[in-house]
């Protein structure tokens, strides 16, 4: 005789999550009140100093509505698994879309602020197709690489098909990160020749925030790499998975934090965005008009060494 069908264990306290997954019901339950304060902060100083928006304000807005969201579907998520055993693939689809949204979105405008946009010019138009093939290229094999750790829980995957599939984001990623440190690098070399100190201290603040969140994801993933192998049935590790599994997303959140600590609206936002003080130099500089609107940038001479950055 023949039996098929499936073994459903239930918890101590008569759910269906196990020990480990469990621990992310109260993961994301704090780090949903962290990004509702979050958003609550924004929207507060968004509000009162008005008329000194940009669009970057517009868009770290979003990037924090998104994961709020994400927080919130997973909290859904978790509780329909605990309590019918029985995964939801449309809740599972809007969190992998709001996870992919707010990573590529976040390495955007990490990387339109690196080519010098809000401080020396006003539009990346001249960037916009490396921009769009860099952030298409992540975004999907983001996707890609999440579609595989979910087979990889559901089904058996041979280690090689899991680490091809999951070395185009990773190549992505460090693509990325390669260009933003060029283009900060010449960002900050433009100001100090040109003695712009507050713009200077906006474009070094900016840059160690992400500096900061590069080093802490690789510092971390080193050490997991470490422990794995060290313990390959992860037997020691079930009580830490959330962390293993999450610490990303703590890496993204603090890094969010220092975008919106350095880019908080304030009076000093119209000196750092202001485009136009030395519009009077702008005759000199023949070459720059050929690249750039006369709208969209600070006509000085040095803005061709920034300019380069976007090779």
């Amino acid at each position: 005789m023949i039996v098929k069908g499936k073994l459903v264990f239930q918890n101590g306290t008569g759910g269906y999550l196990s020990g480990d997954v469990r621990q992310f019901r109260g993961l994301y339950t704090f780090m949903f009140m962290v990004y509702m304060c979050l958003t609550s902060f924004w929207v507060y100083k968004i509000n009162w100093l008005e008329q000194n928006i940009t669009k970057l304000h517009l868009f770290l807005n979003l990037i924090v509505l998104v994961t709020l969201f994400e927080c919130l579907f997973q909290l859904i998520y978790l509780g329909l698994l605990d309590n019918r055993g029985i995964k939801n693939n449309f809740l599972a689809f809007m969190i992998n879309l709001f996870e992919v949204i707010r990573n590529t979105f976040a390495r955007f405008i990490t990387i339109i602020v690196s080519l010098g946009y809000y401080t020396i010019v006003s539009s990346v138009e001249k960037y916009h197709g490396k921009i769009a093939l860099a952030c298409s290229f992540y975004s999907v094999a983001l996707a890609v690489a999440l579609i595989v750790e979910d087979m990889r829980h559901n089904h058996i995957m041979l280690p090689s098909v899991n680490f091809l599939l999951s070395m185009p984001v990773e190549i992505a990623n460090l693509s990325i990160m390669a260009w933003i440190f060029v283009n900060f690098k010449a960002s900050l070399q433009h100001f100090k020749e040109n003695n712009s100190d507050l713009k200077h201290k906006f474009m070094m603040q900016m840059a160690q925030v992400y500096a900061g969140a590069c080093f802490s994801g690789i510092f971390f993933g080193a050490i997991e790499t470490i422990v794995r192998l060290s313990d390959p049935d992860l037997d020691s590790m079930w009580g830490s998975t959330w962390w293993w599994d999450k610490y990303p997303l703590f890496i993204f959140t603090f890094m969010l934090m220092g975008y919106m600590f350095v880019l908080q609206p304030s009076e000093d936002s119209s000196s750092i965005s202001k485009y136009s003080d030395l519009k009077d130099d702008y005759a000199k500089t023949r070459n720059a008009a050929d690249n750039f609107n006369n709208d969209d940038i600070l006509p000085t001479e040095e803005n061709e060494d920034v300019a380069r950055a976007g090779y």
